[in-house]
């Protein structure tokens, strides 16, 4: 062990700030074996504890990953304790959580595969003090975001500095009550931006020699749409002409270099008191989401900027540069001229070239901004973009620069306070040691009922099978195997399931969800490997995974097999090691097998992000009905009227044809092509990918259910944040071939921030890529 325990903290009540410095707990990392430190006191830490890392520079193999409320991860300075992601071999991200009321303070992330610190469907985060950097600076294959919550709420960010990020610095998205405040932002495509949010002070920061400064977005075809009352003040934005460097395909690389400010489509934003200097194309733009040319379906979406006050600023004017080679660059500069205006609108919409204006309550305001010597007026500039004439070979114009239509004044939106961080959830009553020991080594007949509420050092203890040496067959009273139709891909591995479901209790049937288990059940997996060296005639156990269904919820405990000692030992840690095996006993192969530690199991049994609750994600009915051999003569029966049989599920139809089934992936016979491949991406990408997934901010829902060519399911939709994962491509779903399509090609790459699914593979799956493949290639259709 390498934590030590410090000591009690009082609460404490200072504001938003302190509000959640309510640490029962806290915890010192060790300089020595840091990484596994770490990951021991994320594991023995209560809701609300402290976790203090020393100063150091240390190279992680793993995403840092947070599940319990109220984590406070602290360094000793962004100078000072320095994480590097260099060598990273598990997770796409540095650090990730998933949590409300959680803190992250003076530390610094390097060099992150992915995102450096992602934070999901949080009710309160804080962002302090924290420095992020790529260190071979501005690159395409760097990390998409620096510092991202996403689907949270009352986020702040403060004092930190972000730098080099291939899409936005400081992103946030779809969230409600944020304020970003007093950062540095530098050598980003986009130093700062909200993104879809509600509700935003963005002040006191400086974003500079980035393409674009500050990017205030609202986009079709996302869960949360609408963004409004975004007020950006008192910021230093200057220099932003560094050469966009961001993934072809993503929204972000349509915006020109020279960007101050750049507002698209959203509605009720103030742009006041800023110093906008040197920005060599324009300080202020204004957009309707058509400048971005991608049409949407999206019925519910306005594309129209509305409601803007750009007033009392300060601006000078950037050097003099040419094309920078993107479109919006050049229709800017034909239609107002190549010394553009401080201030540019697009026009689209707005009726001013047809002698209209828009409704007072949604006017873009333009006053009383001023430049660096007060001997020039403000220039502003209307594109008129949405006037089309034939013989010109460019949309809009003639360009004008009467500020009359745009002379009044909007009433200002209130200052953002945030609210104080929800209330932790208990923690458990601490069990002693020697009670947890005794529990585990009490000898039973059957199964260890009482020790399956507690992490046992000892697969074995728990007496789940009646060869301790074995978790492959013999289950004891109370267990039974299940297989599934389709199943999750895991670099070739071999699966045993069973289900041990406490005395007197059931499975409750249920359509559409996992099947409802009682409190007690434990859901057991161990994955084994055929082995090369020596040939192994039979699949060798690596690990056995547990789902436990105790009193807190579904938790996850890993056990490592050790042959030698004929036992699998607890191992929460998580690692990768390298095996040379044969797939599916024959072909050849090298891969990188990852243990997940426990946090990272809900990276995918968190399926609802929302309420944080884990779940199994296997056991639906859907998967479940078929036929396989029953554990008793190996006769054919389907494994629900089995289960049913056994009275180990109830309320099962009578009528099988009212039990949802799906096709098999790898049986052509089992239904149309379409339906296979739905199947498989459900297995393997749905837990993340759904309206209360990991990934459900995406807009890209992979359930069966849905119709393959909706543009939820991907078909034609354009990602939002997928960075490095677009590969250059347009769409999820691109009819025109899988080698345009995005899912696709994130399926057969391995690299940690492009691969998908993220975790528990090292290799592409063949076999089901072509199955892929081939549905791609049959869709042949053009997006719009």
């Amino acid at each position: 062990m390498f934590i030590i325990k410090l000591s009690l903290i009082v609460c404490l009540f200072l504001g938003f700030e302190s509000a959640f410095a309510k640490a029962l707990q806290a915890f010192q990392v060790s300089s020595n074996n840091f990484e596994q430190s770490l990951n021991e006191a994320l594991e023995q830490a209560d809701h609300g504890a402290e976790i203090i890392m020393p100063e150091g520079k240390f190279f992680l193999n793993s995403e840092v990953v947070i599940i319990k409320h109220g984590i406070k991860l602290r360094g000793q300075g962004m100078g000072k304790t320095i994480l590097s992601f260099k060598n990273q071999k598990i997770g796409a991200q540095g650090v990730f959580g998933s949590a409300n009321a959680l803190e992250f303070s003076d530390f610094a992330v390097e060099d992150s595969f992915g995102n450096a610190v992602k934070v999901v469907s949080a009710q309160s985060v804080t962002f302090r003090r924290l420095k992020i950097s790529w260190t071979a600076g501005p690159r395409r294959e760097n990390g998409a975001y620096g510092l991202y919550p996403v689907s949270s709420r009352d986020v702040l960010v403060e004092d930190c500095e972000v730098s080099d990020s291939s899409d936005a610095g400081i992103y946030v998205g779809q969230s409600e009550n944020i304020i970003v405040r007093r950062n540095k932002a530098f050598h980003n495509v986009a130093g700062i931006e909200i993104e879809n949010s509600r509700y935003a002070d963005v002040y006191e920061n400086e974003a500079f020699d980035n393409t674009a400064g500050i990017l205030v977005f609202n986009l079709p075809n996302l869960p949360v749409k609408g963004g409004r009352q975004t007020r950006v003040f008192n910021n230093h934005v200057h220099d932003n002409n560094l050469k966009n460097f961001s993934t072809p395909g993503s929204i972000v690389h349509l915006v020109p270099d020279g960007l101050g400010i750049f507002i698209m489509a959203n509605s009720e934003v103030e742009i006041f008191e800023n110093k906008i200097i040197n920005n060599s194309l324009t300080g202020v733009a204004i957009s309707h989401y058509a400048v971005s040319e991608r049409k949407f379906e999206d019925t519910t979406y306005d594309p129209m900027p509305r409601r803007i006050s750009i007033r009392d600023n300060t601006f000078t004017k950037g050097k003099f540069k040419f094309f920078d080679g993107t479109r919006m660059n050049a229709i800017i500069k034909l239609l107002l001229g190549f010394t553009t205006p401080e201030i540019i609108y697009d026009g689209i919409e707005d009726g001013t070239y047809t002698g209209g204006k828009l409704a007072d309550a949604d006017r873009i305001c333009i006053g009383k901004n001023k430049t660096t010597d007060g001997a020039n007026e403000v220039r502003f500039g209307n594109m008129h973009l949405d006037n089309s004439r034939w013989w010109v070979p460019f949309p809009g114009g003639p360009g004008t620069h009467d500020t009359a239509p745009h002379d009044c004044v909007l009433q200002p939106f209130p200052e953002i306070k945030l609210a104080l961080a929800p209330a932790l959830p208990a923690s458990p009553v601490k069990v002693s040691a020697e009670t947890i020991a005794k529990i585990c080594k009490q000898k039973n007949k059957g199964v260890n009922w009482p020790a399956l509420e507690y992490d046992c050092p000892n697969l074995s203890d728990y007496n789940l099978f009646s060869q301790k040496a074995d978790a492959t067959q013999d289950p004891q009273e109370r267990g039974f195997k299940y297989n599934l139709n389709n199943e999750l891909f895991t670099d070739y591995a071999e699966k045993d399931r069973f289900i041990f479901l406490p005395p007197s209790t059931s499975m409750k049937y249920t359509e559409n969800s996992v099947l409802d288990f009682p409190l007690g059940t434990v859901i057991t997996k161990t994955f084994s490997l055929f082995l090369q060296n020596p040939k192994s005639e039979k699949p060798v156990a690596v690990e056995t995974r547990l789902l436990v269904k105790r009193k807190a919820g579904w938790e996850a405990v890993e056990y490592l097999w050790d042959h030698s000692k004929q036992d699998a030992f607890l191992f929460l840690g998580g690692k990768v090691e390298s095996y040379d095996i044969l797939a599916h006993g024959e072909k050849p192969l090298k891969i990188d097998y990852a243990v997940p530690n426990r946090r990272q199991c809900a990276s995918c049994h968190m399926t609802d992000t929302i309420a944080g609750t884990m779940s199994p994600i296997g056991p639906k009915a859907k998967f479940l009905n078929w036929t396989f051999s029953s554990n008793e003569d190996g006769s054919q029966e389907n494994q629900l009227v089995y289960f049913a049989r056994k009275a180990f599920l109830s309320g099962l139809p009578k009528d099988l044809k009212q039990v949802p089934s799906t096709a098999v992936w790898s049986l052509p016979e089992s239904g149309p092509l379409d339906r296979r491949v739905q199947a498989y991406l459900e297995i393997n990408c749905a837990h993340c990918h759904s309206p209360k997934g990991g990934a459900r901010n995406t807009g890209l829902y992979l359930q069966a259910e849905l119709d393959p060519k909706s543009n939820s399911y991907g078909y034609c939709k354009r990602p939002v944040a997928a960075g490095l994962g677009s590969g250059g491509r347009l769409f999820d779903f691109d009819p025109q071939g899988a080698d345009k399509s995005i899912v696709y090609y994130r399926m057969a790459n391995d690299h940690l921030e492009v691969k998908m699914p993220q975790l528990g593979r090292s290799v592409a799956h063949t076999e089901a890529l072509k199955v892929v493949e081939e549905w791609a290639n049959s869709l042949k259709a053009k997006c719009p």
